[in-house]
């Protein structure tokens, strides 16, 4: 199962980037929930944020994550095929000190495969 949101912050200190991560989640509506905080060179820091999968139909799922990217980004990039999987790439984001965000949901997450 696929879904999560890799967050990368320009800061250099881990408590500016939970309040960065903390404001992401404020802005996704509660569709993200921070799982780690790490240290990157190039940016500063990386949140990995799990995504809580609501919709009972993959078409209607996308179009919630897609509102909701539209919150924290403009100039989204969509990769892959959407019928198997949302694969979303933003470097213009809306909340300052987040430089990029990459979010990824599976289709099976809501029609996982029989055992």
């Amino acid at each position: 199962m696929t879904r999560f949101a890799k967050v990368f912050l320009d800061c250099s200190r881990r408590e500016k980037a939970e309040r960065l991560v903390s404001r992401v989640i404020t802005e996704s509506e509660g569709l993200m929930r921070q799982r780690t905080i790490e240290p990157d060179r190039e940016t500063g820091f990386i949140a990995i944020c799990d995504i809580e999968v609501i919709e009972v139909s993959w078409p209607m799922e996308i179009l919630r994550l897609l509102m909701i990217a539209q919150r924290l980004g403009r100039g989204w990039i969509l990769s892959g095929s959407i019928e198997e999987e949302l694969d979303l790439w933003c470097n213009s984001t809306s909340i300052a000190g987040v430089t990029a965000i990459n979010i990824v949901v599976s289709n099976d997450t809501l029609h996982p495969a029989a055992p």
